[in-house]
């Protein structure tokens, strides 16, 4: 237990001393709260209601899902995973516990948004409070699952920032960060369900079926977890087979399912 705890301090304190990990982790999310917050609040005054549920998951998205998969490629290729298994480290733990550290970071940068949005841009406080725990307890592990699943298959720190692309540029567009799903034709729409981010926000605002949502992402949380420590290599120098790595498309499978049932 004790090399866990140890573990876990290294990651929290490596995601304020690190600068690229400082700049995903607060930097980033923040800049960009502020400037959509100036202009979407006057371009459509209703993303107001959702700027704190929408600014949280942009923080998750950007923590758990453009950063944390590189920094793992990058341990892995520098050996560092390989002296964890010498140490006898099981995998579950080395993707647990980089994830536990980074939702400390978003807890906090979720309180400073929130704090901000109240008191600088007038967003009304969420109303159910437990409501909202659950979904950003849902949604940061739901993503996180992700961003694993990517760090495990990517094979280079590019090819995981092109996998992280692939997932972050629709939640941004068509994920109902921006703007409401009511906007979208309907096949787009169909496709949007297929995001995480749409179900984290149909469980933030409580709009109908937001027990669904809870279900959607804790499934997918599930399996996308499970499909990663299958898949997680020690090195780069033993890679799992294609046929093997195709198995993370598992990970999206409870986001298809829901929006086709």
């Amino acid at each position: 237990m004790k090399p866990a705890f140890t573990h876990f301090a290294y990651e929290i304190k490596a995601g304020v001393r690190d600068k690229s990990l400082l700049l995903m982790n607060y930097l980033f999310p923040l800049v960009f709260f502020f400037i959509i917050s100036s202009i979407m609040g006057k371009m459509n005054p209703s993303f107001k209601d959702n700027t704190i549920y929408s600014m949280s998951l942009f923080a998750m998205l950007s923590s758990l899902l453009l950063s944390m998969p590189g920094n793992g490629v990058a341990q892995r290729e520098a050996g560092v995973f390989r002296s964890f298994k010498i140490n006898g480290v099981p995998p579950l733990s080395l993707l647990a516990i980089p994830v536990a550290a980074l939702l400390m970071h978003l807890m906090l940068i979720t309180i400073v948004i929130g704090v901000i949005a109240v008191t600088l841009f007038g967003t009304a406080m969420p109303e159910n409070l437990p409501r909202f725990f659950l979904a950003w307890f849902c949604s940061g592990l739901a993503i996180a699952a992700l961003g694993s699943v990517i760090m495990v298959i990517a094979s280079n720190n590019r090819a995981s920032i092109l996998l992280s692309q692939l997932v972050f540029l629709p939640s941004m567009l068509l994920g109902s960060l921006m703007m409401p799903p009511e906007t979208l034709s309907g096949g787009l729409k169909t496709f949007s369900l297929c995001l995480p981010t749409s179900q984290a926000m149909i469980l933030f605002s409580g709009a109908p079926g937001w027990e669904n949502a809870a279900i959607i992402l804790g499934l997918a949380a599930i399996v996308g977890f499970a499909v990663a420590a299958f898949l997680f290599e020690w090195d780069a120098k033993n890679p799992k087979p294609l046929w093997q790595k195709s198995l993370a498309l598992a990970a999206i499978l409870p986001y298809v399912g829901s929006a086709f049932i």
